[in-house]
Parts: C-alpha cells; sequence; structure tokens
C-alpha cells in the first residue's frame, strides 16, 4: 500500500509518455515546416524559434522513448552500461539548456527589433543569429561536457545511474547546472521581454511605425506566452532535480521518487507545447498553418490569406 502512488506516478507516465512523443512529432514537426515559409525567413527570432523546434523535436520524441522502455518494459540502457547512463545524462541537461537559451536569445532579439534606435535594431539580423547560435550551441556542448563527471551507473547499491555528489566540487557543478537553467535564464527572459513591451509601447505612439511593427509585435506576444507556460511547466521538476543534487536522505524516499516521476511530465510537455502557443498567440502564425494545410489537403482558396509581411524601420 505504501507503493500505491509510486505505482500511480509510473502508470501515469506509461500513459503520458506516448501521447507527448505523438504531439511532440505533430507540434514540432509543424514548427519546422511552418518556420521556413517566408513570412518568417526574414526574421531573425523565427530561426531562433526553428532551431529551438529541431532540439524539441530530438529531446521529446527519444528520451521520453528510453524513459517508456524503462517503466513499461525494465529495459534501461542506462542501467547496464556506464557510457549509456552518462551519455543520456549529457543529453538530459543539454538539449533543454540549449532550448531555454535560444528563448532568452530570441528575447534579445526581440527588443533589438522593436528599438526605436537605428544602431540597436542592427542587431537584429539573420546573420547575428546564425552566428549566436552557432556560438550559443558549442559553448553550451562544452561547459555540460562536465555532467560527465557529475553522473554514474551505480549497481552496487542499485541507485541505478544517478549523480555521483560525493565532492564539493561535483555538488556545485549541478547546483551552478540548476541556477542557469531556472533562474539566471528565465530571469533574462524577463527582463528583455519588459524592455521589449517599453519599446513597443514607444513605437505605437507613432501610427506610421506601428502599421510596419505588426509582425514584430505578434512575435514579442509568441514569446511571452511561451515565456509563462515555460515556467509554470519547468519549475516543479526543476526543483525536484535540484533536491537530487544535495547529499540530503530525502533523496531515497518512494515520495521524492513519486515526485520525480510526476513532475518529469509536464518537464517533457514544455518540450512540446510551443506549437499550439504559437496557434493561440501568433494570427501570422495561425495563417501559415492554414495556408499549408489548404496546400496539402489541395482545398481551394475562398479568400486571400492576409499576411503581413514585416518591414524593417529605415536605418538613419
Amino acid at each position: 500500500m505504501a507503493d500505491a502512488p509510486l505505482i500511480f506516478a509510473e502508470e501515469m507516465t506509461r500513459i503520458s509518455i506516448p501521447m507527448i512523443i505523438f504531439l511532440s512529432v505533430l507540434g514540432n514537426g509543424l514548427n519546422i515546416v511552418i518556420l521556413t515559409r517566408s513570412a518568417f525567413t526574414h526574421h531573425a527570432s523565427s530561426l531562433y524559434f526553428l532551431v529551438m523546434a529541431i532540439n524539441n523535436l530530438f529531446y521529446s520524441t527519444v528520451l521520453p522513448v528510453i524513459n517508456l522502455l524503462s517503466d513499461r518494459y525494465n529495459i534501461s540502457p542506462s542501467e547496464h552500461s556506464n557510457i549509456v547512463c552518462k551519455l543520456i545524462s549529457y543529453l538530459l541537461n543539454l538539449c533543454p539548456n540549449i532550448s531555454v537559451y535560444l528563448i532568452v536569445f530570441a528575447s534579445v532579439d526581440r527588443f533589438c527589433a522593436s528599438s526605436s534606435n537605428a544602431q540597436r535594431r542592427k542587431f537584429s539580423s539573420l546573420r547575428i543569429a546564425r552566428l549566436v547560435i552557432i556560438l550559443l550551441i558549442s559553448l553550451l556542448t562544452l561547459l555540460y561536457l562536465s555532467t560527465l563527471t557529475t553522473f554514474d551507473l551505480r549497481q552496487s547499491d542499485e541507485l541505478g545511474c544517478v549523480p555521483h555528489i560525493d565532492t564539493v566540487f561535483q555538488q556545485t557543478l549541478m547546483i551552478m547546472g540548476e541556477v542557469m537553467f531556472a533562474i539566471i535564464a528565465p530571469f533574462m527572459m524577463i527582463v528583455f521581454d519588459l524592455l521589449t513591451i517599453d519599446n513597443v509601447n514607444q513605437l505605437q505612439i507613432i501610427p506610421a511605425v506601428a502599421i510596419h511593427r505588426r509582425t514584430e509585435i505578434q512575435l514579442m506576444r509568441m514569446l511571452l506566452l511561451q515565456l509563462v507556460v515555460h515556467l509554470i511547466l519547468i519549475l516543479p521538476f526543476c526543483s525536484v532535480f535540484l533536491i537530487l543534487s544535495l547529499p540530503i536522505e530525502i533523496r531515497f524516499t518512494s515520495l521524492f521518487d513519486f515526485l520525480f516521476i510526476i513532475f518529469q511530465l509536464p518537464f517533457y510537455l514544455s518540450f512540446v507545447t510551443p506549437f499550439f502557443i504559437y496557434i493561440l498567440s501568433g494570427l501570422i502564425y495561425r495563417n501559415e498553418l492554414i495556408r499549408l494545410l489548404r496546400i496539402t489537403f489541395h482545398v481551394p482558396c475562398s479568400g486571400r490569406v492576409d499576411i503581413m509581411i514585416n518591414t524593417i524601420l529605415p536605418t538613419q
């Protein structure tokens, strides 16, 4: 009876993971297709969204499958090989950080693009976005190599693939990773989103400028909603994961196992939600989706779909 909550959590995982994988393939796949269409290809922030969709597709399909194999079929590759344990742990830490910092730099891009300062707007360009993405992924790939030293397969005490936090250095590495993901990144998003809102409010005072910034404002709205949903979905699991990096006894209780499994599900879901957020918050995205569906299913177009193409303010 004491294990009933844990059995419930495992059953929820078995039911939820296939649904999450299906929604990930559908949502992130459509994101990749739509964000490569002409209405978006001239926007730097769309490139951040596109790379994030590719990363999310990998993370929310490949890694949950490993979770599903472990829970449903008792096949856990990470518990049979130390190399696989380290590799999976590395990807579990790297991919979420790539996605969250792509959102951060998309927020920075929206701030620059919405600025009335011509020099600042120059930083919102596809060339700079490509450079930032390459540097960001390279830096995070190197930075999270430290995960290879903190996770180990512990077969002797039957704990499985868990963080090795026997030293202060290893504890510090784990905590720093959590701080980067759950505190620094959201803080940067909030700061730049607030600055962007201020920029947009100033630009709307000028009617001629406001007309030319419709797409920019829609992209900002998509970004703001994504930030709110992202925080709601990730913070519970991040809190539990932080406890995992601390040398306290609660880590070895059934209550902790229950919370870890349950909070993992909304965390996985955070890599699926961007598609639905874009539909809710972006008219231009909905228009492109409708056009794509009409082309795919050969539905005749009864009227012109109004796609608002962004016009960059002239530099002075």
